[in-house]
Protein backbone atom coordinates (compact mmCIF):
# COMPACT_ATOMS: atom_id res chain seq x y z
CA UNK A 1 0.00 0.00 0.00
CA UNK A 2 2.81 2.57 0.86
CA UNK A 3 4.87 1.55 -2.55
CA UNK A 4 1.33 2.40 -4.27
CA UNK A 5 1.05 5.28 -2.29
CA UNK A 6 4.88 6.41 -3.29
CA UNK A 7 4.01 5.43 -7.29
CA UNK A 8 0.90 7.55 -7.11
CA UNK A 9 2.79 10.32 -5.17
CA UNK A 10 5.99 10.52 -7.78
CA UNK A 11 3.77 10.39 -11.10
CA UNK A 12 1.19 13.11 -9.98
CA UNK A 13 4.09 15.34 -8.98
CA UNK A 14 3.56 19.16 -9.48
CA UNK A 15 6.62 21.52 -8.06
CA UNK A 16 3.40 24.18 -7.55
CA UNK A 17 2.24 22.28 -4.46
CA UNK A 18 2.94 23.25 -0.96
CA UNK A 19 5.56 20.56 0.08
CA UNK A 20 9.12 20.14 2.05
CA UNK A 21 11.07 22.48 -0.46
CA UNK A 22 8.50 24.91 -2.11
CA UNK A 23 5.52 27.14 -0.49
CA UNK A 24 3.12 26.41 -3.50
CA UNK A 25 0.72 28.33 -4.89
CA UNK A 26 -2.61 27.69 -4.47
CA UNK A 27 -5.17 26.81 -2.05
CA UNK A 28 -5.39 22.20 -2.55
CA UNK A 29 -2.60 20.01 -4.00
CA UNK A 30 -2.39 19.03 -7.26
CA UNK A 31 -0.94 15.59 -6.57
CA UNK A 32 -3.45 12.95 -6.64
CA UNK A 33 -1.79 11.52 -3.17
CA UNK A 34 -3.03 14.92 -1.30
CA UNK A 35 -1.00 16.85 0.86
CA UNK A 36 1.45 13.93 2.33
CA UNK A 37 1.91 12.81 -1.29
CA UNK A 38 3.24 16.43 -2.40
CA UNK A 39 5.86 16.26 0.81
CA UNK A 40 6.47 12.14 -0.26
CA UNK A 41 7.26 13.28 -3.92
CA UNK A 42 9.07 16.99 -2.96
CA UNK A 43 11.15 15.03 -0.16
CA UNK A 44 12.65 12.14 -2.40
CA UNK A 45 12.60 14.43 -5.67
CA UNK A 46 14.70 16.93 -3.53
CA UNK A 47 17.08 14.32 -2.00
CA UNK A 48 17.52 11.90 -4.98
CA UNK A 49 16.43 13.50 -7.91
CA UNK A 50 14.90 12.01 -10.83
CA UNK A 51 16.85 8.50 -9.14
CA UNK A 52 13.89 8.86 -7.32
CA UNK A 53 11.98 6.35 -9.63
CA UNK A 54 14.22 3.68 -8.79
CA UNK A 55 12.79 3.37 -5.26
CA UNK A 56 9.50 2.16 -6.12
CA UNK A 57 11.34 -0.34 -8.87
CA UNK A 58 13.93 -1.84 -6.35
CA UNK A 59 10.92 -1.84 -3.35
CA UNK A 60 8.78 -4.01 -5.79
CA UNK A 61 11.90 -5.91 -6.75
CA UNK A 62 12.44 -6.93 -2.91
CA UNK A 63 8.96 -7.44 -2.25
CA UNK A 64 8.59 -10.26 -5.44
CA UNK A 65 11.63 -11.77 -4.08
CA UNK A 66 9.88 -11.90 -0.86
CA UNK A 67 6.91 -13.38 -2.37
CA UNK A 68 8.42 -16.21 -3.83
CA UNK A 69 11.25 -16.74 -0.85
CA UNK A 70 8.22 -17.12 1.27
CA UNK A 71 6.66 -19.93 -0.12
Amino acid sequence: MVWLLVVLALVTHDPGDAAFSTSGNGPAPHNKAGQLGAWVSDLLLFLFGYSAWWLPVVGARWWMAWLVFSL
